[in-house]
């Protein structure tokens, strides 16, 4: 259990840190260069980032309880959010090479967080029993 209290941590404090730099730096974070980004796309974006440090933060919230709910739905966002990179790929076209490490990272965590989660807490069969099925 300790390990994943570790590793939920550093996703939650990354998190944080990631989303402080998006607010504070715009879409500039992630893009090389110095591309000229709309002013309603730079306001849409760091908007989002501050959801983003919010998740961050309520993980690092949830770390001495490890509640799954709130967690299923912060790491459901995660994956939510890699699902519509891919929808943002299909539509627009090929972004910047960070950006397939991170799809590939909120694709690919999210369920193995959860899988973690329930494996070390038990939540997958009491939720079952609980539920009677």
């Amino acid at each position: 259990m300790r390990a994943l209290r570790i590793v939920l941590g550093i996703v939650g404090a990354v998190a944080m840190v990631i989303a402080l730099a998006e607010v504070l730096l715009g879409p500039h974070v992630v893009m090389p260069g110095n591309p000229v980004v709309d002013p309603s796309v730079d306001s849409n974006y760091r908007f989002f980032a501050a959801f983003f440090g919010a998740a961050g933060l309520a993980i690092l919230l949830n770390l001495r309880r490890l509640d799954p709910g709130p967690l299923r739905w912060i790491l459901g966002a995660f994956f939510a959010g890699g699902l519509a990179r891919l929808f943002s790929l299909a539509e627009t076209g090929e972004p910047v090479g960070l950006v397939y490490g991170l799809l590939a990272l909120e694709l690919v965590a999210p369920p193995l967080l959860l899988l973690w989660h329930h494996r070390v807490t038990g939540h997958l069969r009491s939720d079952s029993a609980a539920s009677g099925t």
